[in-house]
């Protein structure tokens, strides 16, 4: 168990942005934290309730074999909040995290929780998302120097029509550890800094696999859900998933630190009744 209170998930499956008054009570956000310059989860926390603890997905440190090995990623997910005893009220997916989000309220509502779904500019991710993620690491790594190493360009595989997602991420995965090992030691970098990098690139690109693998949930399967959108969101980015739907003048960037963003949500998480968990591992009958 964490050390964020009784009942807390592991960890190692997921990190705390919030700890609750008895850590029992859950809001799941499914994102890659951090790995974008717009408002994430953790803007969005402080606008909602404060009596849930408020907890993000760790992804996989490697690349999942195949889309049966990443659907056994988001079980991991699931059966770490299901062993803790923990009370999951909403869970929250933003951009190319939806589908997983799906699938865990639905497994979570399936096991008696009292869950709600909240998808947030939600996106079905693919070989352009990884492509850009590996150039905007490479160009990042490459921008602390006054020129860049002749081999170590953000030049990007060009993929088939139907690219395969794992070798592909394995790929850049690779291609970003041999640059990072280059600009390292041009800049005369510590070893363990670079080997930081290396580890988090390769971990946002094994979330971005795991997200793409997962399949988009139908209208009928889900809990209650409610879709925030920001004002350029294209409406054919995600299947639609029926509830209710709401789209906020606001740029993609700001949209979760906006106030009105945060009361709507906080109103939709106050809303989901909190009831004593069931016993892990059982389902509802």
């Amino acid at each position: 168990m964490s050390d964020m209170g009784v009942g807390v998930p592991d960890t190692t499956m997921w990190s705390p942005l919030r700890a609750a008054a008895d850590g029992r009570d859950l809001v799941l956000t499914v994102d890659f934290g951090g790995a974008r310059p717009e408002a994430g989860f953790a803007e969005l926390t402080p606008l909602l309730p404060d009596d849930r603890a408020v907890l993000v997905t760790r992804p996989p440190d490697r690349v999942v074999d195949d889309a049966a090995d990443a659907a056994r990623q988001v079980d991991a997910w699931r059966d770490a909040v299901l062993a803790s005893g923990a009370r999951v009220c909403t869970v929250i997916g933003y951009c190319t995290g939806a589908a997983v989000a799906a699938r865990l309220a639905q497994d979570l509502a399936a096991h008696g929780h009292p869950v709600g779904l909240v998808l947030v500019d939600p996106a079905v991710a693919g070989a352009g998302q990884l492509l850009a993620a590996h150039r905007d690491a490479v160009e990042s790594l490459v921008a602390v120097l006054d020129r860049a190493p002749a081999d170590a360009e953000a030049t990007d595989p060009t993929p088939g029509p139907a690219p395969d997602l794992v070798e592909l991420a394995r790929g850049l995965a690779a291609d970003y550890a041999r640059t990072a090992g280059r600009v390292g030691r041009e800049l005369d970098l510590d070893d363990e800094l670079v080997a930081d990098l290396v580890v988090r690139v390769r971990r946002y690109l094994s979330y971005l696999v795991v997200v793409a693998l997962t399949a988009p949930p139908t209208p009928q399967d889900g809990p209650p859900t409610l879709t925030v959108l920001s004002a350029a969101h294209p409406p054919d980015a995600f299947p639609a998933v029926g509830g209710r739907q709401v789209r906020f003048d606001v740029p993609r960037a700001d949209l979760l630190a906006d106030a009105g963003v945060g009361r709507l949500l906080a109103e939709f998480v106050a809303g989901r009744p909190v009831t004593p968990a069931p016993a892990p591992g059982t389902p509802r009958r």
